[in-house]
């Protein structure tokens, strides 16, 4: 959908983030910024205490990533008992999901992260 840009008034993309005629900001003219609701630093608690289970990953619209992490977590709990080789894999979860939150620039739509 076109909109109207208030500085120069020329016709632009609403999914454009800044005019390219002039360069004011879209979000500016009402349009969205680029920029995702969630902030990097909740992914990164929600890492820290729900990385085992992929908690980051969804809040942040990773889905699939999400179940593929809380998949391995079933697992892990599982074979705690078992195996013991359980206690090895929710470690590696949970050191794989900070490190994922601490990476990741956008969410699941590919906007920037605050």
């Amino acid at each position: 959908m076109l909109i109207t840009c208030p500085e120069c008034g020329k016709r632009i993309s609403d999914k454009a983030c800044t005019c390219p005629n002039c360069g004011v900001p879209i979000e500016a003219i009402g349009g969205s910024s680029g920029l995702s609701d969630q902030k990097r630093s909740v992914a990164v608690v929600f890492a820290i205490f729900l990385g085992i289970v992929g908690g980051h990953n969804s809040y942040l619209g990773y889905k699939k990533r999400a179940m593929i992490e809380f998949v391995l977590a079933v697992i892990g709990f599982f074979t705690i008992p078992v195996f013991g080789l359980g206690a090895v894999i929710l470690f590696v979860l949970w050191v794989w999901g900070i490190v994922e939150a601490l990476s990741y620039k956008t969410d699941g739509e590919g906007r920037l992260l605050r």
